[in-house]
């Protein structure tokens, strides 16, 4: 499905009675220690839209026309706070919905109702809306006007989207408050501190002049202004940093490999992908195009300086490349000095963007109907410090050499590569979630931002075929859908600030992981026997013989 960055804006509604009151959409369950209030589902049209709302009107989503790719069925559900993390945080009621990782083409209105219990927001706290990831609300990604301490959450004049709320302003039901998210999650709104602290400064000052206003002027402001200053500055510093939530990567879309053939053991393509699972071939990348995003790139720039937009990740590429090689440090000036495109914010990627322009139905990488100019052999650098702790620093980058293809690999800053420069906010930016569940046969692990389900644990000793087999008839955590993942996805769960191993996924191993991805051929005539595979301790990939054997994790969507 096409990404968008989508701007939900969730409405504050006042609860002057009960919230929830009257007949529900479905009689309340217990879910665990959360408790449902109601749940509601509607199949939403892509061409006319439509609006979901639970009985009263305590939630309500609104979907305008031509925000869905495809008419589609959305369950939305509301449950008390009890249950969830920090509850003693949160100042409404939870709203989930389903499908998990649905985005949106246009802008959708959540409404949701604050508890009757709150009427005045505490003196250095605010409301801000927030989403769960994993077991922690996040809001700092959120966006949006925070309600401020000393805010009385009551009908009055409306607030507009981007302006300040001061103290003392009235909350009129209907205000909007922008968040930004990628897909469905929890939504709640909750109270985070602001970290300020507006009672101590104006105290001190009005009781030193009524005490000594003419025998000892000098005393007072030596021990007043050296003491005061000394006291805030040493509590406010130290306590935001415990406040703020960690900064976690937000929902994104992961784009397709690109790969549409389907390949034996010699790396010929097929005839065509076979569709029955009882096939040895079947359970290839191509034959999972649904489980991702087309790539989907789009000309942009001026005539003599074309960009490409790629619409799933929202960067914007460089049409051609430096054109010689370059140090590390040379590649960093040549994208923070160019001029192209009309654009002068021109920067080096970092790795987890460079590998999205990759097209592994390419022999070698590059769809050159969209980098027409690219070359056909050598490496290209990302601004990514390959994190091993050597004494030699490195960086990562991409080597684009079909005979002596790795993919994603580490260079000395000493040696010359290409270079190629995008601009745009910086893609998966922060740190990744992984949420694990005990499901029926074993532990499932949730990556929060891209939505998939993986297996907590692998199998070892496995040829590329078996792996494929395996997922494919893999029972797991009540679940039959699992599948070999591809390329682009295990590099998904990587985290190139670390090493030893490269990802935060839990209590994994360093082992090398097969994908279901096949290292293209130069051309129909030609064979080549290896599929790619990643080193967990690393993050580097590589292409590995079939006939060979790797460890297997299987996932889902």
């Amino acid at each position: 499905m096409k990404k968008f960055l989508v701007s939900i804006f969730m409405v504050l509604i006042l609860a002057l009675s009960a919230c929830g009151s009257g007949k529900k959409d479905k009689e309340p369950e217990n879910e665990g220690t959360k408790q449902q209030i109601a749940s509601a589902t509607t199949t939403v049209s892509a061409a006319e839209g439509g609006m979901i709302e639970t009985d009263g009107g305590a939630a309500k989503i609104e979907i305008p026309a031509g925000a869905l790719d495809a008419d589609t069925e959305i369950t939305m559900t509301l449950f008390e706070k009890k249950g969830f993390p920090d509850e003693g945080k949160i100042v409404s009621k939870v709203v989930t919905f389903e499908p998990s990782g649905l985005v949106f083409n246009k802008d959708v209105t959540i409404t949701l109702t604050i508890d009757s219990t709150y009427t005045t927001v505490p003196v250095n706290m605010a409301v801000v809306p927030a989403f769960l990831a994993g077991t922690k609300w996040s809001h700092r990604e959120a966006g949006g006007d925070p309600i401020m301490g000393g805010d009385p959450i009551m009908a009055g004049d409306p607030i507009m989207a981007g302006d300040p709320i001061m103290a003392g302003d009235p909350i009129m039901a209907g205000d909007p408050i922008m968040m930004n998210a990628g897909h469905f999650s929890s939504y709640a709104f909750i109270l985070v501190e602001t970290g300020t602290t507006p009672v101590e400064p104006t105290n001190e000052p009005t009781e030193e002049p009524t005490d000594e206003p003419t025998d000892e002027p000098t005393e007072e402001p030596t021990e007043e202004p050296t003491d005061n200053p000394t006291e805030e500055p040493t509590e406010e510093p130290t306590e935001e940093p415990t406040e703020e939530p960690e900064v976690i990567q937000e929902p994104y879309t992961l784009s397709c490999t690109g790969q549409t053939l389907c390949y034996g053991t010699d790396n010929k393509p097929l005839e065509e992908c076979d569709s029955d699972p009882e096939s040895g071939y079947f359970g290839q990348d191509a034959q999972h195009s649904s489980s991702c995003a087309a790539r989907n790139f789009t000309t942009g720039g001026t005539d003599s300086n074309p960009t490409n937009i790629d619409a799933n990740t929202g960067l914007e590429w460089q049409r051609t490349y430096n054109g010689t090689l370059a140090t590390i440090e040379e590649a960093v000036n040549y994208c923070e000095n160019l001029e192209y495109g009309g654009h002068d914010d021109w920067r080096l990627p970092e790795i987890q963007e460079l590998v999205t322009i990759i097209d592994f139905s390419f022999y070698n990488f590059v769809d050159d109907s969209v980098f027409p100019d690219f070359p056909t052999s050598g490496a290209f650098w990302s601004n990514t410090i390959y994190a091993s702790g050597s004494s030699t620093v490195a960086r990562l980058g991409i080597n684009f050499s079909p005979t002596n293809s790795t993919g994603i690999y580490n260079y000395a800053e000493t040696k010359t590569n290409y270079a190629v420069c995008v601009r745009g906010d910086v893609f998966r930016k922060g740190m990744i979630l992984f949420e694990s569940e005990q499901l029926d046969g074993g532990i499932v692990v949730t990556d929060t931002a891209s939505g998939l389900q993986w297996t907590k644990s692998n199998v070892t000793g496995k040829t590329w075929l078996e792996a494929l087999e395996y997922c494919e008839n893999l029972t797991f955590g009540g679940n039959t859908d699992w599948r070999l993942p591809n390329i682009n996805e295990l590099i998904s769960i990587m985290d190139y600030t670390k090493y030893n191993p490269a990802t935060v996924f839990p209590d994994i191993d360093n082992i090398s992981l097969w994908s279901s991805t096949s290292k293209t051929p130069k051309n129909a005539t030609s064979t080549s026997t290896s599929a790619w595979k990643i080193a967990t301790k690393t993050g580097l990939t590589a292409p590995s013989a079939k006939t060979g054997k790797n460890n297997v994790m299987c996932v889902r969507n």
